[in-house]
């Protein structure tokens, strides 16, 4: 078994939902499905401008995720690229696709 490294993801998404707590837990959702080992973290929720009024809303939900990810072997310098690929790997074809990844403690590039 390898080494594991920290990872921080962060991203948004629009989200058609009946108020504000069913769009933070359907990306909750959402997300621990695609990655049940990750910890998910609602930033902020928002009513898009053009949705107010209505029974199904739209609504912009910004998220963080933190997880760890097996590295292998993998330097210390190749660690955080293989990290990464690994974390958009479960990502991928969704519309979670987007998130940038980062090293907790740095800034996303």
């Amino acid at each position: 078994m390898g080494s594991t490294l920290r990872v921080r993801g962060d991203g948004r998404i629009s989200i058609a939902a009946y108020g504000s707590a069913d769009a933070e837990l359907r990306v909750e959702k959402e997300i621990t499905t695609l990655w049940p080992e990750a910890v998910v973290s609602i930033l902020r929720i928002g009513r898009a401008a053009d949705s107010a009024g209505r029974v199904v809303e739209d609504f912009e939900v910004t998220y963080r995720i933190d997880a760890s990810v097996d590295v292998g072997n993998a330097s210390a310098k190749a660690a955080p690229g293989v990290a990464f690929r690994s974390a958009r790997a479960h990502f991928a074809g969704t519309p979670y696709n987007h998130m940038e990844f980062r090293l907790p403690g740095t800034r996303a590039s």
